[in-house]
């Protein structure tokens, strides 16, 4: 029989699984990967690839999140700074962020700065690409011990950029 294809989002959860799987592994690496399992280093590498993008950020952003408070004001100044030289956002939120008048509120400010937003129920990944030759990955966001993949250019980094395309373009 037929098999269904899987969905874009399973897709980059199944890759980054396996690809962390490989990372942790003795003697194992793959060159256009690094590892990050500090919570202030991730947070750290989400706002240098914000800094250092000249173009496009593209973004999927869901739960659980890592920065609240002052690392979450900060986060929508850097946004806000980026914005402001010309640096185009094209977010994906998920729904709940509905139900959180703080975080709603600072999406209304970043659209009316110019970032393209879009509200899926339940995106599949949480991820930030800066010009489509760095990306971020969250693998567990969990606060008590995050892991995230910095993916340098690769074709792994082809596919995820491909891939979140993809779901920005489903209805």
């Amino acid at each position: 029989g037929a098999k269904a294809a899987a969905a874009p989002g399973s897709t980059i959860i199944d890759l980054a699984g396996r690809l962390f799987r490989l990372a942790r592994q003795d003697g194992m690496s793959y060159p256009g990967l690094d590892v990050l399992r500090d919570r202030s280093l991730i947070l750290q590498y989400y706002r240098k690839l914000q800094e250092n993008a000249v173009g496009e950020i593209k973004a999927i952003d869901r739960p659980p999140y890592l920065s609240e408070g002052e690392d979450e004001a900060s986060q929508a100044d850097v946004q806000r700074i980026r914005m402001a030289v010309g640096v185009r956002y094209q977010t994906i939120y998920h729904d709940s962020v509905y139900a959180d008048p703080l975080r709603f509120a600072a999406i209304l400010t970043a659209i009316s700065g110019g970032e393209k937003a879009r509200v899926l129920l339940d995106p599949p990944v949480k991820l930030l690409i800066s010009d489509d030759d760095r990306a971020l990955v969250a693998v567990d966001s969990s606060a008590a011990a995050p892991i995230a993949l910095l993916v340098n250019p690769s074709g792994l980094l082809d596919a995820l950029v491909t891939i979140k395309s993809h779901i920005a373009d489903d209805p």
